[in-house]
């Protein structure tokens, strides 16, 4: 969570923390299928796309209608690249879930977002941040989504909204955080933010 939400200046730290507790579980229930929910997200973070959607593919094998593990499978083919394969996973997550959390909402309006649709992004981000105004990655996606629409005065608002909520917000740190494995993917979303006026 804190790598997702940009609370931690020190990554480098966050990443072995989670993936040796996520070991620690791994190693005392393996039949458990939050546990390979938790290894997801660890190789995630590390880049190791296929690793990651491995695990996800076990927690759903242990339980087939475990809705969140197909939000996060759709989440990692977005982030490899495979917007359009994330679709129909997201989907069913919300259909095996119909009062899903709202983060299902950004991973929606990620793959959106990386599929160029950026009206129907717009209008989903726009429901995560209703659900959750905290949450800062919402009104960063929300930010670039329209400045890609060029909202620009809506883009400008919601780059404050990021700012107080995470005063240290530049673009090298997204550059830094987020894991693209397709560096255009990465550009239209530094794109986006750059239009919407956050700082470099």
């Amino acid at each position: 969570m804190e790598l997702l939400s940009g609370w931690t200046a020190s990554p480098e730290e966050s990443l072995p923390l989670a993936k040796k507790h996520a070991k620690i579980a791994l190693e005392l229930d393996p039949n458990l299928r939050e546990v390979h929910f938790a290894m997801g997200s660890v190789y995630m973070w590390g880049r190791r796309f296929d690793e990651a959607i491995e695990s996800a593919l076990r927690a759903i094998k242990i339980d087939p209608n475990y809705a969140d593990a197909y939000a996060q499978m759709a989440w990692f083919q977005m982030y490899a690249g495979r917007a359009a394969d994330g679709l129909e996973l997201i989907e069913q997550a919300m259909r095996l879930n119909p009062y899903y959390p709202f983060y299902y909402s950004t991973v929606l309006g990620q793959i959106y977002f990386h599929l160029k649709r950026f009206p129907e992004a717009a209008e989903t981000f726009e429901a995560a941040v209703d659900r959750n105004p905290q949450f800062s990655m919402a009104h960063q996606l929300l930010a670039a989504t329209y400045g890609h629409l060029d909202r620009i005065e809506d883009a400008e608002w919601e780059a404050q909204e990021t700012l107080a909520l995470l005063p240290d917000f530049t673009l090298a740190r997204v550059r830094q955080r987020e894991p693209y494995k397709d560096p255009a993917d990465m550009d239209r979303y530094i794109e986006g933010l750059r239009k919407a006026g956050l700082p470099e």
